[in-house]
C-alpha cells in the first residue's frame, strides 16, 4: 500500500465549508489534492469529518500513520 512522497508546498483555495478556524479561505497541503482518498471540502477516506491541521498545514505528509486515520494513508492518484 506504500506510495511515493506527495508534492510539498501549500496553495490557497476557497473553503466551501468555513469554520471559526479557517474563515472563507484556507491553506492546505498539496498532498490532499493529489491523494486518491481526497473527497474535497477538507475531507477524505481517512478523515471523513475533517482532515486535521497537521496534514493540511504540511506538518505531516500522511505517508505514515497518524492517530485516527483508520489505516488509510496518502496514495497518489493514478
Amino acid at each position: 500500500m506504500g506510495s511515493e512522497k506527495p508534492e510539498v508546498g501549500k496553495r490557497i483555495i476557497y473553503d466551501s465549508n468555513p469554520d471559526e478556524f479557517s474563515g472563507h479561505v484556507g491553506i492546505y497541503h498539496m498532498a490532499c489534492s493529489s491523494c486518491k482518498h481526497y473527497w474535497g471540502d477538507w475531507k477524505c477516506a481517512a478523515f471523513p469529518k475533517r482532515i486535521p491541521g497537521e496534514i493540511t498545514l504540511g506538518e505531516h505528509d500522511h505517508t505514515t500513520p497518524i492517530e485516527g486515520n483508520g489505516g488509510v494513508m496518502y496514495e497518489k492518484k493514478a
